[in-house]
């Protein structure tokens, strides 16, 4: 059982001035939420909450889990579907295909 904070920092092989930095809430159960904050060139573009999907931290690594991309000033996100948490619930309006879960953001820059 692990409680506490994990951050992550990610930036964009097209645009290296984007900053995307993921703080991911442990709880004794796994994931509890993920909290992301975008910068372009230190500045605050936007921060926002996802709740779900969520990964188990205890059994996955959240770079098995996450994988982002940025183009034409939206990031995907995509969330690997078998290595969703069995206590995670998906909205079922998110899209989705075979393998992943998305979850689009468009950013002012």
């Amino acid at each position: 059982m692990k409680a506490g904070f994990s951050m992550y920092s990610y930036e964009s092989s097209k645009n290296k001035d984007i900053e995307i930095i993921i703080i991911e809430a442990l709880a004794d159960i796994g994931t509890n939420w993920y909290y992301v904050i975008i910068l372009n060139k230190k500045d605050l573009v936007d921060k926002f909450y996802i709740k779900e999907p969520r990964s188990n931290s205890e059994i996955t690594q959240i770079k098995d889990f996450l994988s982002i991309f940025f183009s034409n000033g939206t990031l995907v996100f995509k969330f690997k579907k078998d290595k969703i948490a069995k206590y995670s619930t998906v909205s079922p309006d998110l899209k989705s295909d075979l393998e992943y879960v998305y979850i689009e953001k468009k950013l002012n820059l």
